[in-house]
């Protein structure tokens, strides 16, 4: 998804074809969300308008269905249930606040139909808020595994195991790590703009850790902060959260 747009490339990286237009009608949308896959079918959820837009494999739109308005930060279909991930600040009483504070990303099992939502867990994570907007100061990425999803959700070097059927962290894959600090320059605003009207969160003391982390042949890839040149250090871990080993990666840091 490339908002706001979704689209399907084959295995060389060839283009296919683009999902959905823009607008209110069937199969269209003005705000897609997020998307989950249940055997040859896509589910879209749009936000604006708030529905469940379900097409085929290959991009033919089907049906849809309207849903609640919602806000997902990340959406599966995961052990055969619907798993979607919703940011709660803004459903809390830490939007009204201004400082550094630990807030939760909810983790829900959603019915099929959107209308009934079933926590299963809290993950923290560190925002800091002034004048009702939030700005996260982690990485966050979640990456689906059978029953688990793995979980990164702090700038220092830390993934969570979360076993869906549980609901409970299997396993914490870590290692020492030397923190690499910012080089951004604290903001120090204009003499006659003291407060200004979109206020910037504080710089950063040190980058995130880990900046990704992915899935592949049964290992966990992790993406770190450590680069040489145009090459970053990615560590290998088994799935039983064991360091395996490490290698560098090439390719632009600017993420393009």
């Amino acid at each position: 998804m490339d908002h706001p747009y979704l689209y399907r490339y084959d295995e060389k990286g060839e283009f296919i074809f683009r999902i959905f237009k823009l607008g209110d009608g069937p199969g269209e949308s003005k705000r897609p969300d997020c998307y989950y896959f249940d055997g040859e079918r896509i589910y879209i959820y749009s936000w604006i308008p708030p529905k469940i837009m379900e097409f085929d494999r290959d991009g033919n739109f089907i049906k849809e269905q309207k849903a609640p308005p919602n806000t997902f930060v990340y959406m599966g279909y995961i052990d055969n249930k619907i798993i979607g991930i919703r940011d709660e600040i803004r459903y809390s009483d830490f939007i009204d606040q201004n400082g550094f504070f630990e807030t939760p990303f909810s983790i829900y099992e959603i019915s099929s139909n959107f209308e009934k939502q079933k926590k299963i867990f809290d993950i923290p994570v560190d925002h800091y808020i002034r004048r009702a907007r939030w700005w996260r100061r982690v990485m966050f990425a979640v990456i689906p595994y059978e029953q688990y999803l793995f979980i990164l959700h702090t700038s220092e070097y830390q993934v969570d195991k979360l076993d869906l059927r549980t609901g409970q962290i299997e396993r914490v894959f870590t290692r020492p790590y030397e923190r690499i600090k910012s080089q951004k320059k604290e903001y120090i605003p204009e003499l006659y703009n003291v407060v200004p009207k979109n206020p910037l969160p504080p710089p950063f003391e040190y980058v995130w850790d880990i900046w990704w982390i992915q899935i592949a042949n049964d290992y966990l890839y992790v993406f770190t902060s450590t680069v040489t040149d145009e090459n970053r250090l990615i560590d290998v871990f088994d799935m039983e959260g064991n360091y395996i080993d490490c290698f560098y990666l090439q390719f632009p840091l600017n993420n393009e």
